[in-house]
């Protein structure tokens, strides 16, 4: 969700894939105290992947270990952390996080919880000092490569591929249409079983959608019926608006 927001995507828009990346040395604790590996974690959540799929609103779901094809690392130092530590060092932590690679920075906090940073006053000198940064002491910020949306927490990468086809287009229209019906069912107070008849006059395009998505339209809204036709004279109407594409809803028992 928290990728969704970033890239601005509706909740109800369908994806294609999400993608779960973990470190190769990924481990983690669960609530009754189970350490958990890649491969383990991997199948638990397997276990969960119509659900998970559900509630990402993604076709697919995959594992990976290197989320090098889907984002870029940027890290900073967290200078509130680190100030209290290192004081007169802190120009040179940041000039040296600034030179590392945040892939193999983030590699190490991943599989060892500390980065050892070289620090050298002059770009002439040998490091003659350490500083050993933790993960409250780097900000690591990462940014989706095109096409991509991401979030991360420490050791885990969720990407969505936001590529989005023709018919997973049509698909998120269809459900923005089940929202709105819905909506109009909540409106007018109807029982949660209640049936009703849907008649939709409107652009080509919510047209053809409502036809071509009518069953599954009609499922989710309790609909008996599903029109696509000029409204029924004297049925109460509904304006609608989908993606800037308008149309009229008839709704009766």
């Amino acid at each position: 969700r928290a990728a969704r927001a970033t890239s601005k995507l509706k909740t109800r828009q369908p994806l294609k894939e999400a993608t779960i990346v973990l470190s190769h040395t990924f481990t983690s604790m669960t609530q009754s105290g189970l350490r958990v590996n890649f491969s383990n974690y991997q199948e638990m959540i397997s276990k969960h992947i119509q659900t998970l799929g559900e509630e990402l609103n993604v076709k697919t779901i995959s594992f990976a270990l290197e989320p090098d094809s889907y984002v870029n690392y940027e890290i900073k130092p967290n200078f509130k952390a680190i100030g209290t530590r290192y004081r007169e060092s802190v120009p040179l932590i940041k000039a040296a996080l600034a030179k590392s690679d945040p892939k193999v920075v983030r590699s190490k906090l991943s599989e060892a919880g500390v980065f050892r940073l070289p620090l050298t006053s002059s770009p002439a000198m040998e490091a003659t000092d350490f500083a050993d940064l933790t993960w409250d002491d780097i900000e690591v910020t990462l940014k989706a490569k095109e096409g991509y949306a991401a979030a991360s927490g420490r050791s885990v990468v969720v990407v969505l591929d936001t590529h989005l086809t023709p018919e997973l287009l049509d698909e998120g229209i269809a459900r923005e249409l089940v929202n709105r019906i819905n909506g109009w069912r909540g409106d007018l107070n109807l029982a949660y079983e209640q049936r009703i008849r849907v008649t939709l006059k409107g652009s080509a395009k919510l047209e053809e959608v409502a036809t071509k998505f009518s069953e599954y339209i009609r499922r989710e809204t309790l609909a008996s019926e599903l029109t696509v036709a000029d409204l029924p004279t004297g049925a109460q109407t509904l304006e609608i608006e989908v993606d800037a594409e308008k149309a009229t809803l008839s709704m009766h028992a």
